[in-house]
């Protein structure tokens, strides 16, 4: 119920229309006025506090200052979004999703629900720190102006939004109309002009919706349509000295009338059953009303039919109708994506880099967030070069391809913190390139880009997916990254689509673990012990999460006795107990696991249950699944012999994990194993032969 004509539907600003109806217009018969729907309930935050649902929540619903900037935060954010063009709405979407997922860790918070103990002062007056310091952001918040586009080209709406006349009650009027709204989005014409030349704005559901003229009184009724339509102000009614003239099924009603009904299943424009926008102006000697459905997402047209507006001479008595367009022309493009091979691949690739963070928002939250996701995501399939255009009229280009260039940095660092996030990283990085071609090939031959236009639309779809990714992995404990200035000058750092070895291209190994990750030669790794057994209270090797040196080395066999040797303890764990042995078993080394277990590796060690906040997906799932061994990652990762080899060094097959799983569980996520070896695991782990 989006319409993205937000910035372009006074499109009145161009209409000068003189005269009135020749003829006697004909009045469509109306149903009587049905009650209106009702406004959702108002609450003192911004969800109900009676369905809280976290810790969180319950100090909100706990404190009277905090309820109040909480609903001020939320309402703040939502006249920014409703302001923006689509680039900045690509901006600020994440940006508050980011904010809203990192308060309780910020703060401290856990996840015990508050139940009858007294809040802690300390959280209250840490959330109120961070709602404060929202709240300024917020109002702060740039509404950047619109430039021309380069070489004069016209605004893209009009390739996918054009009046065309279907009922023309006073063929001079509409015609004519049609060509100046027509004229008015291919220039991305704003309001300002509209009480210009002979054209009067009486009162708009863009502004306050009341207005007057020769003593009477014009009230249009509009509310806040929320998530459903990007919370714009919709209308739903105009009235006039308090008496209805049109209701939300007044244009519904006349596109009845037409062959087919329109091609409506509906005589309702939207699921919130509202217009997305009605403007009352004066022109000549008439006063008229244009009432226009959304166009967009959840609109009539998002759904294969036509979106209509129309046109009603406005007068003491009555609207009646004058002019009915159609407006939406393009269809949308329809579970394209879920087509693409590599695409799809890509996106379950990425998914696992932040793992669950949907947990994090309340139930409200997470409503809004898969909303407002949906609706992006079609925009960028069914109307790219509207946002690319707003990119560049907004001047959002450096802002985004700054955000991006930190998400690559912060996938790239997440892929040093041990030896599956690297081999999920050496994974991601060659499908990256043929997910575009993907896109690219589907823009050209379904919506009928030209294939520059097409690369630009991929590389949006594509930041947008992997800056999603990386949204919950910390940068330096920031909550959040405010984007540049708009028209800031900025160099990426990086490809929009980067190419395997581009985001390393450069990079030094920084410390011993990072050289054992990424399997340095025999001689960095001796000078980098050395230089860090010199180093006071510093654990050599040690990585993010108390990865040890041995667990980062565990695909390079051949330096593991150099570092044994060293003094490097085999049982050494992470802060999951996570051990090297464990790692070689995931990684399936056969002979790491014959070295670590030769030196004395426990092979019955377990793990912990462990939880990091911006850890990211692959670490938070190990930890959550206490009671783990060696034998468990063997049966899940390994080859016949790796399991064999840890069964002779007495590993148990019953341990159970905290979810009751032993070994024989494990076996079956074993995607390795060919059908013989799966059978003969079976008969060890399983007692099946």
């Amino acid at each position: 119920m989006r319409y993205i004509a937000m910035k372009f539907l006074v499109l009145l600003s161009c209409v000068i229309v003189v005269g009135c109806a020749t003829q006697g217009p004909v009045v469509i018969p109306s149903r009587p006025p049905i009650d209106p729907l009702p406004e959702p309930p108002r609450h003192m935050a911004s969800f109900d506090c009676r369905e809280a649902e976290s810790r969180l929540q319950d100090l909100i619903c706990a404190d009277k200052e905090l309820m109040h900037l909480d609903h001020q935060t939320s309402e703040a954010f939502q006249v920014k979004l409703r302001k923006l063009d689509w680039g900045g709405r690509f901006l600020l979407i994440p940006n508050q999703r980011q904010w809203l997922q990192k308060r309780a860790e910020l703060c401290k918070l856990g996840v015990a629900r508050l139940g009858d103990s007294r809040p802690d002062v300390a959280q209250i007056n840490c959330l109120g720190g961070l709602y404060r310091s929202r709240l300024d952001e917020l109002r702060g918040w740039q509404i950047p102006k619109a430039r021309p586009l380069v070489d004069g080209r016209a605004y893209p709406l009009s390739g996918y939004v054009e009046f065309r006349v279907v009922d023309a009650r006073d063929s001079g009027i509409c015609g004519e109309f049609a060509s100046r709204l027509n004229a008015s989005i291919a220039d991305g014409v704003g309001l300002e002009s509209l009480q210009t030349g002979s054209t009067h704005l009486i009162a708009t559901s863009k502004s306050s919706g009341v207005g007057s003229f020769a003593g009477h009184r014009y009230e249009l009724e509009t509310h806040d349509a929320g998530p459903f339509a990007g919370y714009q102000r919709r209308a739903r009614a105009l009235r006039v000295d308090g008496q209805s003239r049109i209701g939300d099924m007044t244009l519904g009603e006349w596109i009845a009338q037409l062959p087919n009904a329109g091609g409506r299943f509906s005589n309702i424009s939207s699921q919130t059953r509202d217009y997305a926008s009605i403007d009352v102006f004066r022109s000549g000697q008439r006063n008229y009303a244009l009432v226009l459905e959304s166009w967009g997402y959840f609109s009539p047209a998002a759904h294969g039919e036509s979106a209509y507006a129309g046109l009603y001479d406005v007068n003491d008595s009555n609207a009646v109708p004058v002019c009915l367009y159609q407006t939406y022309q393009a269809p949308p493009v329809r579970n394209h994506l879920e087509k693409l091979a590599a695409w799809g691949e890509l996106l379950n690739t990425l998914a696992v880099i932040s793992g669950d963070t949907v947990s994090l928002l309340a139930q409200d939250e997470r409503r809004d967030e898969s909303l407002l996701r949906r609706e992006s995501e079609w925009m960028l399939l069914n109307m790219p070069e509207v946002v690319l255009a707003d990119m560049e009229r907004y001047g959002h280009n450096r802002a985004l391809l700054q955000r991006h260039d930190a998400a690559l940095e912060a996938i790239f660092m997440w892929s040093e913190r041990n030896v599956p996030s690297k081999q999920h990283y050496r994974r991601l990085i060659p499908l990256m390139q043929p997910a575009k071609a993907e896109l690219v090939s589907t823009f050209v031959q379904v919506l009928g880009m030209k294939r520059h236009v097409a690369l630009a639309a991929a590389d949006l779809l594509m930041i947008d997916a992997i800056d999603r990714s990386v949204e919950m992995l910390l940068v330096d404990g920031v909550a959040t990254i405010s984007p540049l200035p708009t028209l800031a000058n900025y160099v990426p750092r990086f490809s929009a689509v980067p190419t395997p070895g581009e985001i390393e291209r450069g990079r030094r190994l920084g410390n011993l673990h990072s050289a054992l990750l990424n399997r340095a030669g025999p001689k960095v790794v001796v000078d980098f012990m050395k230089y860090e057994f010199m180093v006071p209270n510093r654990q050599a090797g040690s990585g993010p999460s108390g990865d040890t040196a041995l667990m980062a080395a565990v695909r390079t066999p051949e330096i593991i006795p150099t570092l044994i040797s060293a003094g490097f303890d085999v049982n050494a764990n992470n802060d999951w107990k996570k051990t090297a042995l464990m790692s070689a078993a995931q990684a399936n080394q056969l002979e790491s696991l014959r070295l670590l277990l030769d030196a004395g590796a426990d092979v019955n060690a377990a793990t912990i249950t462990w939880y990091q906040f911006g850890a990211g997906g692959l670490d938070n799932e190990e930890g959550s699944v206490a009671n783990r061994t060696a034998l468990m990652y063997a049966a899940a990762n390994a080859s016949p012999e790796a399991v064999q080899l840890l069964l002779a060094h007495g590993a148990s097959s019953v341990t159970r994990d905290s979810h009751g799983f032993t070994a024989c569980n494990y076996l079956m996520r074993n995607e390795q194993l060919s059908g013989p070896n799966k059978l003969l695991l079976n008969g060890l782990l399983c007692g099946v032969r």
